[in-house]
């Protein structure tokens, strides 16, 4: 059961220490893996906009900006997943986008 203040869980775990690195009171921050992992279509947060509970990424198109709605799903890290809306390999824009509009004029740095 989960420590109501501090979202903790109290685990007995076996963990082999051949060089006894591991000492009494350390503390440690794991992931559970269940499950066999599956690849999926991430961005950086921060290429993320969101407007009246819908998020968005910017795609440049020329010289111009289009705003594609996009679903999301699980925080990886400073990523998150995109569940539909975006195909693998579709640029993106992933600075500044809480300044754009859709059409904006911009130029894209290489």
């Amino acid at each position: 059961m989960a420590s109501k203040g501090a979202r903790v869980f109290e685990t007995k775990i076996k963990v082999e220490n051949p060089n006894q690195d591991l000492k009494p009171g350390m503390f440690a921050k794991v992931q559970i893996k269940t499950g066999d992992s599956t690849e999926v279509l991430a961005v950086p947060q921060t290429a993320l906009t969101t407007l009246q509970g819908m998020f968005f990424v910017f795609l440049p198109e020329d010289d111009k900006v289009k705003r594609q709605q996009v679903e999301v799903g699980q925080l990886i890290g400073d990523m998150i997943e995109v569940k539909s809306g975006l195909d693998q390999g579709q640029q993106i824009v992933i600075t500044n986008v809480n300044k754009l509009k859709d059409q904006d004029t911009v130029k894209i740095a290489k």
